[in-house]
């Protein structure tokens, strides 16, 4: 297990500044993965998180052409556990480590990954998060995975050492489109994709420019990950700004593919 009371080392952190992404191994134990698992299975069991139309949820077409949820977003003001692991010290000391400063819980999401679901197309995260005021350097993400990932399942591929820019400035018009925020391909043509495989318990640290893609899971087995994104706590804490603004995107979306029955909880 990593110990990570004082943060990332030196070589961790220039690692982590050369590419936009950091592997750390082993973050969180078997048992605390366990745990984790079992509240995921708790989540998807309850009817509301399944309902189309909560404003939480988002559902996608699998490579089978049917609808499954994709993913909670928000998730940890609804469960005890994932609010322990938004606040783990152990990500919090990361956080400091790359932020320079104190950060506040900006952002998180419970992604399933069931059999079937298809990937994203490669992005920054960046491109979503402009608008608050924020530079790309006071937002970063870790991506803990809840089950194992590979290339198999549709684990998250990530661009080293294409963070530095912004490449794409289109307005979205369409937050969950396909072609929404896409990086360009001649500036991916600039790196080689790298997918990390991970075991349940790992942690992939990475940086708001970095582009990341996925591929359709392929396998029997779902492949969950928790994303959580940390703010410099300089700029304020900007999570209640960016979930109104971001639940005003999911209104419009849904009241262009015709629903306006929605709900939030």
């Amino acid at each position: 297990m990593v110990k990570m009371a004082g943060g990332l080392t030196d070589e961790q952190l220039q690692r982590y500044h050369r590419d936009g992404f950091l592997h750390l191994p082993g973050v969180f134990s078997l048992d605390e993965v366990k745990a984790i698992q079992r509240e995921c299975a708790r989540l998807q069991g309850i009817p509301e998180m399944a309902d189309p139309r909560n404003l939480r949820t988002v559902t996608r077409r699998t490579t089978a052409g049917g609808m499954i949820v994709d993913r909670l977003d928000p998730v940890a003001d609804l469960s005890e556990v994932f609010q322990s692991v938004v606040r783990d010290p152990r990500l919090l000391a990361v956080a400091e480590s790359v932020l320079g400063s104190p950060s506040c819980l900006f952002k998180d999401k419970l992604i399933f990954k069931n059999p079937g679901a298809f990937g994203y197309g490669a992005h920054q995260d960046y491109t979503v998060w402009r608008g608050l005021g924020v530079p790309a350097t006071g937002l970063l993400s870790i991506l803990l995975a809840v089950d194992a990932a590979n290339a198999a399942n549709g684990a998250v591929r990530f661009y080293p050492g294409l963070h530095s820019d912004h490449h794409c400035e289109a307005e979205l018009e369409d937050i969950f489109g396909p072609a929404s925020g896409i990086t360009p391909a001649e500036v991916l043509a600039r790196s080689e994709g790298v997918v990390p495989e991970l075991q349940p318990g790992d942690v992939v640290v990475f940086h708001s420019l970095c582009p990341h893609d996925s591929d359709p899971n392929h396998t029997a087995e779902s492949r969950r990950s928790c994303f959580i994104t940390y703010s410099d706590a300089t700029y304020g804490d900007l999570r209640e700004a960016y979930y109104q603004a971001f639940r005003e995107m999911m209104k419009a979306d849904r009241a262009a593919a015709g629903q306006t029955d929605w709900f939030f909880r």
